[in-house]
């Protein structure tokens, strides 16, 4: 199969458990505004597959999808991305609307770097939150909201919206300053902050 993106021309191939993404620029090629994904839409006749790639523009929705990993930059252009494993994004990324990330299965929701957008992130799942990176460091966020099993972040810079951390199955591990324009609050029950 054959996705475009702003004239980017990028390869993807499918067998019945995954989906996988491979931009032209990793085979040598450069466009001149890189390659990335749109949106995949994977057939309702298909049942949970996973989905990886190395650069990915998200808007929302990917009905059935069990798990996600981007190794590359991610644009996240609004609404919900809910997958019943695990979201894992490995580069750097970038919030162009309010965004919701939920693991309905209680699946690990990891950004290992970078988040910047003047937007609203919410993550929602029964298993691990991670912010590794500087969240807000270029661009602060309006607000974040989580409710995971577990919360661990490096730096946020969070504006006039606020933060509000909730865990039900661990503590709150703070790795980084917390500089938060509005109100702050977080509950982890009986466990450690």
């Amino acid at each position: 199969y054959w996705a475009t993106n702003d004239s980017a021309l990028t390869d993807v191939w499918a067998s019945s458990s995954r989906v996988w993404v491979s931009s032209m620029s990793s085979r040598g090629l450069k466009p001149s505004v890189g390659a990335k994904i749109a949106k995949l839409l994977w057939p309702s006749t298909r049942t949970s597959p996973d989905r990886t790639g190395n650069s990915s523009v998200l808007n929302g929705g990917n009905p059935g999808v069990k798990a996600l990993s981007i190794s590359g930059t991610t644009a996240l252009n609004g609404g919900s991305v809910s997958t019943s494993g695990a979201q894992t994004y490995s580069g750097a990324v970038t919030l162009g609307a309010d965004t919701t990330l939920t693991s309905t299965g209680s699946g690990a929701i990891d950004l290992a770097s970078t988040v910047d957008g003047a937007h609203k992130l919410s993550i929602s799942t029964g298993g691990a939150a991670t912010l590794g990176g500087a969240v807000g460091g270029t661009t602060a966020l309006t607000s974040l909201t989580t409710n995971s099993g577990t919360f661990s972040a490096n730096a946020l810079t969070i504006g006039s919206g606020g933060l509000s951390v909730t865990t039900t199955a661990g503590g709150i591990t703070q790795g980084g300053a917390f500089t938060v324009l509005g109100k702050s609050s977080f509950n982890a029950g009986a466990n450690a902050i």
